[in-house]
């Protein structure tokens, strides 16, 4: 039987309480909550005199808990708690709390006994101990690459009552139900791919467990702490900075964990706290170090607010000296790298790798025999053979070779 038909066949005959079911989120974030189910009176009469305040507790784990179990029966032997923790021993009181500084111990189950005149009977109240859920990470978030988060479930049952929403914000996002109708406990994995934009960053995850166990049980539902969202992004290409602006300025680059950021020019480290001067416009590299490295090349146009040069100047009375803008550009012909050869099978989807890097951008135009030619989407035998591709701006242009080879399928 499942466990919602074990509890529907106690309930036509007895009372039922909950006293420990195990289920456990990890990842970096960790949920643990116990929870079974026995009956109240077990072997003797249902009419036991018990009450229990509060009859269910959910408990995180570490923290003190306290239930009172009570009588309204003032002709009895006695009553009391027993338990590996905070357990008391049977006194003549209509009134006795069990009381744990701190719950650490997943497989507690607590009952509260009475005894009169040679009967007793014992209650055994709802507990569920759990702890934060972790969320885990792949890596660093990178805009526009994809991460996956992860919560593992651990030891949970019955499976086919567990269901996973994870939330961007108040915004649900993903959402994930089991069919396994497997009776003993068993581990699943929760996976949210999320590929995150700039504008996420400031943003939060959230993953949230929630066992319901329908009309006969608590509804259990534990929230992991947000994670912070902040997207590890270089936020430029082409940056125009004015003179007397540093780089940290216009382009910070940002990461969580924060990462370890370097400038180079030429090859050579550079202080990017320094102020931008007219000269100093050209491309620039930079390295991030997270959880996993970053490079990339940024070309910067330095704006200058200057007086024209004199020559171009004609003074005229009435009329004041205004400051005029003056653009500065790097002067970067093209760089340019394929393969020699690219083989591809027919009618494959093309994915023929060339960069091309320069200031302004290169124009990209592919050859073959002698004419100017479009490259396909996908190769058939007539495409293969000798083509050239130029890259080209004002500055100068540079060109390469590829044989492209066709092979057929057999």
């Amino acid at each position: 039987f499942s466990l919602l038909s074990q509890l529907h066949g106690v309930l036509l005959s007895l009372h039922v309480t909950f006293s420990g079911f195990s289920l456990v989120l990890v990842g970096h974030k960790r949920l643990i909550l116990l929870f079974k189910c026995t009956p109240m009176f077990a072997g003797v009469n249902t009419s036991c005199p018990l009450e229990l305040s509060p009859p269910r507790v959910v408990v995180k784990y570490g923290d003190p808990v306290t239930i009172s179990c009570m009588t309204w029966k003032r002709d009895h032997d006695g009553m009391g708690w027993e338990a590996p923790q905070g357990g008391k021993s049977i006194s003549n009181v209509t009134s006795s709390n069990w009381t744990v500084d701190s719950l650490t111990e997943w497989d507690m189950s607590p009952i509260c006994f009475f005894a009169s005149h040679y009967k007793g009977c014992t209650i055994t109240p709802g507990l569920v101990l759990y702890k934060t859920i972790s969320i885990r990470s792949s890596g660093d978030l990178k805009e526009g690459e994809e991460t996956v988060f992860t919560c593992d479930i651990v030891d949970v049952a019955p499976l086919q009552n567990l269901s996973v929403t994870w939330f961007k914000g108040d915004t649900i996002i993903h959402r994930e139900t089991f069919n396994d109708s497997t009776k003993e406990p068993v581990s699943q994995s929760s996976i949210l791919q999320f590929t995150p934009t700039r504008e996420d960053s400031g943003s939060t995850i959230t993953c949230e467990a929630r066992l319901d166990l329908g009309p006969v049980g608590p509804d259990l539902k534990v929230s992991s702490e947000e994670y912070a969202v902040t997207v590890f992004y270089v936020p430029c290409t082409v940056v125009e900075i004015t003179e007397g602006q540093t780089i940290e300025e216009k382009c910070a680059v940002t990461g969580n964990p924060a990462p370890k950021v370097r400038w180079f020019q030429d090859g050579e480290l550079i202080n990017s706290s320094v102020p931008f001067g007219r000269k100093d416009a050209g491309r620039y590299a930079v390295e991030a170090e997270g959880h996993t490295p970053l490079n990339k090349t940024i070309t910067f146009i330095v704006l200058c607010e200057c007086h024209p040069p004199a020559s171009q100047f004609i003074t005229r009375p009435g009329y004041t000296l205004l400051k005029r803008l003056y653009v500065f550009l790097p002067s970067d012909g093209p760089e340019l790298e394929c393969p020699s050869t690219y083989t591809v099978l027919e009618h494959d989807d093309r994915n023929l790798a060339c960069t091309v890097e320069g200031y302004p951008t290169p124009e990209i135009i592919w050859y073959k025999d002698g004419e100017e030619v479009e490259l396909p989407e996908t190769f058939t035998r007539r495409d293969a053979g000798q083509y050239v591709i130029t890259a080209s701006n004002s500055l100068t242009s540079v060109n390469s070779t590829v044989d492209i080879v066709v092979l057929c399928k057999s």
